[in-house]
């Protein structure tokens, strides 16, 4: 629970522009939490690390983020995050020159949504 609470005091930071407080609260997460009990909360603070890096213009940066917290544990745990990490992804990964890289996370995007309106519009999101 503590690290949830330090993971939603990031993402509040993050949205109202103070970044460097928001990732030093990622980075506590990333140096405190257990990578096996806190294995969910690591990958969504490692996701809000990932946009921070996107919104400085580090898109390596932030695709390498991405990549590491988007695994199939928090598509079950969080798919919303989930959902919001791969539009990341796909973002980052143009902005990386990538464009090849971010149309497979479009395409499997596309898959997961199966019919949901919603995964659909963050797909179409992700392909713009």
């Amino acid at each position: 629970m503590r690290w949830q609470i330090t993971r939603v005091r990031a993402a509040a930071l993050a949205a109202v522009g103070r970044f460097d407080d928001a990732q030093a609260l990622v980075e506590r997460i990333r140096k405190g939490a257990d990578p096996r009990a806190d294995a969910i909360v690591r990958a969504q603070a490692e996701l809000i690390g990932a946009a921070l890096a996107k919104e400085r213009g580090d898109y390596a940066g932030a695709a390498e983020r991405a990549e590491a917290a988007l695994g199939p544990a928090l598509r079950v745990a969080d798919p919303v995050v989930w959902t919001r990490g791969e539009l990341l992804l796909a973002r980052a990964l143009r902005g990386r020159g990538r464009p090849d890289r971010a149309e497979d996370v479009v395409a499997a995007l596309r898959e997961a949504a199966a019919g949901d309106d919603w995964r659909t519009l963050y797909a179409t999101l992700a392909a713009a």
